[in-house]
């Protein structure tokens, strides 16, 4: 359906697509799985998109369709331009710890040099995840989130795909 997103000039597309927390319980829990499409600008578009794999692992690429989509601008003339928020990241099943906006800013050097308090929050980061409706940590691989990119590819009709890949999303295109 339509939809901005920051930073984007043009409307967007948005949509999702339900998938099983664990691909061996089709019928278990179930996440949805969020994407969005920035539509080729030209009328003649070519029919192979470009799928943006985000980096991290943990970040959103919806959250960079805008620089991207600024970045690649030549691309998106003929191209459509697909982000998808893989499972853990951005709206697609989150998994953030509380304290991971503040870890972010700047913090005194000895803090970030305790081990032992390092330790201690990814302790309770684990143990607060694990209470999320969709927190069996065990189903947030690489090669699961591949598979949600590919049922994001048969959702939206697309028979083949150009994949550009940043940091951890190399990976993530090497893994597809």
């Amino acid at each position: 359906q339509p939809c901005r997103l920051k930073g984007v000039e043009h409307e967007a597309l948005c949509g999702s697509v339900r998938r099983a927390l664990n691909p061996m319980q089709p019928q278990g829990t179930q996440i949805e799985v969020h994407y969005a499409v920035l539509p080729a600008l030209a009328r003649r578009k070519a029919d192979d998109p470009v799928f943006f794999f985000a980096g991290g692992p943990g970040q959103s690429a919806i959250e960079l369709a805008g620089p991207l989509s600024k970045r690649y601008a030549r691309f998106s003339n003929r191209r459509d331009l697909v982000f998808v928020d893989q499972r853990g990241t951005g709206r697609s099943a989150p998994l953030k710890c509380a304290d991971d906006d503040e870890r972010s800013a700047v913090q005194p050097l000895g803090e970030g040099l305790d081990e032992a308090q390092r330790l201690r929050r990814v302790i309770d980061c684990r143990a607060a995840l694990q209470k999320l409706p969709h927190g069996d940590l065990r189903y947030y691989t690489t090669t699961i989130a591949m598979a949600d990119i590919e049922a994001v590819r048969a959702a939206l009709g697309v028979e083949r795909f150009n994949a550009i890949g940043a940091s951890y999303g190399t990976r993530a295109v090497l893994e597809y």
